[in-house]
């Protein structure tokens, strides 16, 4: 169960910065987003649910697994998720 919550925390993540991004900007693009993000949030939720305690080398392998999400994420948006947290957290 870690790697399902280290990966659906780390796409929940990207998923609210999306949501701050649009804003009122589009509201059927946010709808859907919301609907992803509440399918994630049931797979987290799970996750969390299931796990058993964290060791040193579970919270090392979710580090792991949160990098490695992020990389993959930043590759297949060309980096421009990167771009957009860093938007945000400076607004």
């Amino acid at each position: 169960m870690i790697c399902t919550e280290a990966v659906e925390r780390t796409v929940h993540r990207h998923l609210d910065d999306q949501l701050r991004h649009i804003g009122d900007g589009d509201s059927e693009l946010a709808q859907t987003i919301r609907s992803i993000q509440q399918e994630e949030l049931g797979h987290l939720a799970y996750a969390v649910e299931h796990r058993r305690g964290m060791t040193a080398v579970d919270r090392l392998l979710d580090r792991a697994i949160c990098l490695a999400t992020e990389a993959l994420i930043w590759l297949s948006t060309r980096g421009d998720s990167a771009r957009l947290a860093s938007e945000l957290r400076a607004s």
